[in-house]
Parts: structure tokens; C-alpha cells; sequence
């Protein structure tokens, strides 16, 4: 007997190194777990499968009991009686401690798989801190292959990718990295030429999927902070369905009702692949890695930034790239003049107009322009008297609603014979969406600016763009914002308020 319970207590012992090596734990960790569970089993508590073995042994021995007494048709007599209630006893005595062995035993194995998760995150960790996007670049710049962790990630960039519908064509960044690096850099970044004025006012909408790439690229995008909806980590083609407006008509009390169609329509963004060059001098190459990591990934994620803003404002209309708010058909449209014509407060009016008339005043509506427009009207007057002007000194909103400035904006767009004019938006911004797949492709080129002693880094990422509803936008792209090129802001303010009239009243009509 004292055998036979060595010999179940090694196996047990046996059983639980067995399974704790199958969940990746050392020699030490699985000694550990074996100590935890030793003291049980030396106990005599023994294991949910020993002690279902003896109540099947109790089992089969009441069921014996009860065959016996079938076969000569009798009753149990007194004693066998006892036997038979102490068996059950037994049994129901032995279920409940199964219950307790098992629920111990699932415990035991939930704090080694807790504890065998922690160690791979922390190593996972670990490693993530070696990971170099310095060395990264300096390996394919020397023409050398990818090792340890950098090969480790591109791997997963690869993988990240295919999962995304895309592919890598050069050395690959997955999310995770990008996000390692932003944690360890702790930088906040900035584009030059914008403002992120417009948040404070606003607040930042939430990414609806979560991305390190976006994540890293919101502080320097203005549209983030006017509400645009921006989502990483896409899979395949996206889908929106929008659905047409169900009519309600007056009728008699028994009068049929006018059947309404439900009609709907489709926009789909799809990956687009946005390639940014970024030169970086090979002399800080041999600067400290801190350095060396915060200024690579500030150049990378400015370079990305400023293409994706200019591609959600002005991107053109088909082929490869995204269509841009200002090339959407069916936004609305305010006209200065034949030539243009500075802004003034009623092109303002006229903007808020053309959303309100659409009943889409509504959402996260602000205005978007370029700094020459903000100087412009920061110096345009309300009216003759009041001392007021269209962009209050101090503040960064247009009549109560927040204003982002992107130098991104254009200024120079032309509308014969006058050239550099600017556009002024107007919208529910929640209503653009910016879409992105996987991480970033890097392709390093040591050769083609040597002569300058840098390198050029092509970064290769993909997005696109979509306006859910058109007609929750308005502007004005012919504002000239050059003093010299127009009449006072007083006489503007006269001039452009004929202009934008005709022309609402002729879209009214329509």
C-alpha cells in the first residue's frame, strides 16, 4: 500500500512538470509550481482523478450490492443496510470533494498561466526595448542582413501586412514597434504650420481601432482635432452603406399610403499606397541612439502626416490617390467673385448657410483654413462701428464654432485671371474618414545622395479617405487673402455681400 502511494505521488509530480513545461515554464518556475502543489499531495489530498477513481470503486460496489439483492429478490437485510448507506455516504461525500479538488486544481493551473503570460508580456517587453529603428536603417544602408530583434519585427510587419490586405517591399515597422519607440521617446509632435488650437475647443475623438501609427500621427494632424473619425489597423476594403429618407405623407383615414422605396448607396475606402521620402544625414547616424531614434521617427511620422493631411483636404479625385473634402462632389460651394474676393463675415454666414439649409448643422462642426486666411480676417471688420472683426483677437473660433489652421490648406489656387487664393472649409468633420492598413514599409537608399553624405528613407504606408455626407460641407476656395490685391476689407465686406447673395439665391432657387 505505502508503494503504491509513492508511486501515485511521483506520477502526480510527473503530471504537473509535464503540464507547466507545456506552458513554457523553466526548470526553476516548474520547480516552484511543484512545490506549490507538494504540500497537498503529501497531505494525502490527492487529485480529482484519484479520488473519481475510488467513488467509481464505491460505485461499482453499491451497484453490486443492489444486483445481489435483485438476484434473490429480497429486501437488504439490516446490516447490509449499514453497508449500503455508508457506501453512499461515502460517495456523496467524495463528489463534493472532487468538486473542491477540481476547482483547486483549476485554480493552480490559472495562477501558472497568469504567471507563465506575465513572463512572455515582460520578456516581450524586454525585447521590444532593444528594438532599433537606427539600427534597423544602418543595417539595410550597409547592405547587411536583418538579425535578432529587427528581423523579429519585420517578420511581424510582414505578417501585419498580409493580414491588411497589403504588402512589404522593403524592411518592414509593424505597430508594436512603432509604439515601443514612441513610448520610449515620450515626444510630442508637431508639423510645422499648424495649430492644435481647434482641440482644445473640440476635444479629440477616440479612434474607433486602435493603431500605433495613428495614434503616433493624431497630435500632428489639425483634422484629428476637428473630430475626423480615423481608424487603423483595417482590414481588406471597408464598406459604408448609407441608406436614403424614408418619406411620411398626410392622407385620409382609409386613403392608401404612398409606398416609400428604401433606397441605399456604397462608399468604400480601399488601401492606397502613400510613399514619403525623408533624407537624414548619415553624420547623425553616428550621434547617441536616443538622438538618433527621436529624430528618424519625427522625420518618418512628419513626412506621413503631412501627406495624409494634404490628401483628406485636397487630394485629387481618382486614380491612386484619396479624394480630398475640397475635390467631393456635392459639398456646398461659396463664391467670392468672378476673381475671387477677400473673405468677409457674410462668406462666413454663407458657409454655415449652405450645411444649415442641408439640415446637416449638426456633429463636429468647425471651420479649417490656412494662416494667410487667419491674418486676413484677424484684420477684416465686422461692420464700419462696432470695432469687431470677422476672427476675434485672442480667440481661435468663427462665430462660436473652433477653427483649425493647416498651412496644408491651399493658397494658391487660381480661378483666371487671379492666382493664389485660398480655400475656407466649413463642416461636420466627424463625417470624414481617414483609414489606414498595416505599419510602415522602409526602403533605404545609401546611394542616390551621397554625394551629400545622406541617406534617403522612402517610407511606404496605406490609406484612404471618404466624406460619409457631402452635403455636411461647405467652401469657399477663391479667397484672396493679399491686401494689396483687393479693395479695403470695408469695401470687401459691401462688394462680396452682392456676390454671395446672387449667388445663394440662384442655389435657392435651384
Amino acid at each position: 500500500m505505502k508503494t503504491t502511494k509513492i508511486l501515485k505521488f511521483f506520477l502526480s509530480m510527473f503530471a504537473i512538470a509535464v503540464t507547466l513545461a507545456a506552458m513554457n515554464f523553466n526548470a526553476y518556475e516548474g520547480a516552484f509550481g511543484i512545490m506549490l502543489t507538494a504540500p497537498l499531495i503529501l497531505a494525502g489530498i490527492e487529485t480529482s482523478n484519484d479520488a473519481k477513481q475510488k467513488r467509481s470503486d464505491i460505485w461499482e460496489k453499491m451497484e453490486g450490492m443492489v444486483q445481489f439483492r435483485k438476484q434473490e429478490k429480497r429486501s437488504f437485510t439490516d446490516d447490509e443496510e449499514t453497508k449500503y448507506n455508508n457506501l453512499r455516504a461515502s460517495f456523496d461525500q467524495l463528489t463534493k470533494h472532487i468538486e473542491t479538488l477540481e476547482a483547486d486544481e483549476k485554480r493552480a493551473l490559472l495562477m501558472a498561466d497568469n504567471k507563465a503570460r506575465q513572463k512572455r508580456k515582460s520578456q516581450d517587453e524586454t525585447d521590444l526595448q532593444k528594438f532599433s529603428l537606427a539600427r534597423l536603417v544602418q543595417l539595410k544602408a550597409e547592405g547587411r542582413s536583418l538579425d535578432g530583434i529587427e528581423a523579429e519585427m519585420h517578420q511581424e510587419a510582414v505578417q501585419e501586412a498580409r493580414n491588411s490586405g497589403v504588402s512589404i517591399s522593403g524592411v518592414g515597422v509593424p505597430n508594436i514597434a512603432i509604439e515601443s519607440i514612441m513610448k520610449r521617446s515620450q515626444t510630442s509632435f508637431n508639423v510645422t504650420g499648424q495649430t492644435s488650437d481647434a482641440g482644445d475647443q473640440g476635444g479629440m475623438l477616440v479612434p474607433t481601432s486602435t493603431s500605433a501609427l495613428i495614434l503616433a500621427l493624431r497630435p500632428m494632424l489639425v483634422l484629428s482635432q476637428l473630430g475626423v473619425n480615423m481608424m487603423g489597423g483595417l482590414v481588406g476594403n471597408l464598406d459604408f452603406v448609407k441608406g436614403g429618407s424614408t418619406v411620411a405623407t398626410w392622407n385620409t383615414e382609409e386613403g392608401a399610403a404612398d409606398a416609400t422605396f428604401f433606397s441605399t448607396s456604397k462608399i468604400t475606402m480601399s488601401p492606397k499606397r502613400l510613399a514619403a521620402v525623408t533624407r537624414i544625414s548619415k553624420q547623425l547616424m553616428i550621434q547617441t541612439p536616443e538622438n538618433i531614434e527621436q529624430k528618424l521617427i519625427t522625420d518618418l511620422l512628419r513626412a506621413v502626416a503631412q501627406a495624409v493631411e494634404l490628401a483628406a483636404i485636397n487630394g485629387a479625385s481618382g486614380g491612386n490617390d484619396p479624394t480630398g473634402i475640397l475635390n467631393v462632389d456635392g459639398i456646398g460651394t461659396v463664391v467670392g467673385g468672378e476673381a475671387g474676393a477677400a473673405p468677409t463675415w457674410d462668406h462666413m454666414v454663407a458657409l454655415e448657410k449652405k450645411v444649415a439649409i442641408e439640415n446637416a448643422l449638426m456633429g463636429r462642426l468647425a471651420y479649417l483654413t490656412n494662416h494667410k486666411v487667419k491674418a486676413r480676417l484677424k484684420t477684416t471688420k465686422l461692420d464700419a462701428g462696432s470695432g469687431l472683426f470677422v476672427w476675434p483677437h485672442n480667440e481661435n473660433s468663427i462665430n462660436g464654432y473652433p477653427v483649425g489652421v493647416s498651412n496644408l490648406v491651399p493658397s494658391n489656387l487660381e480661378k483666371s485671371p487671379a492666382a493664389d487664393l485660398s480655400a475656407i472649409i466649413f463642416g461636420d468633420w466627424s463625417e470624414l474618414m481617414i483609414g489606414q492598413w498595416g505599419g510602415l514599409d522602409l526602403i533605404v537608399d545609401e546611394k542616390k545622395e551621397a554625394i551629400n553624405n545622406r541617406l534617403v528613407i522612402t517610407t511606404n504606408s496605406f490609406w484612404d479617405v471618404a466624406t460619409l455626407w457631402p452635403e455636411k460641407f461647405a467652401a469657399m476656395t477663391d479667397a484672396i487673402t493679399d491686401i494689396s490685391a483687393s479693395a479695403s476689407p470695408a469695401d470687401d465686406t459691401t462688394d462680396d455681400d452682392d456676390d454671395d447673395t446672387a449667388d445663394d439665391t440662384a442655389d435657392d432657387t435651384a
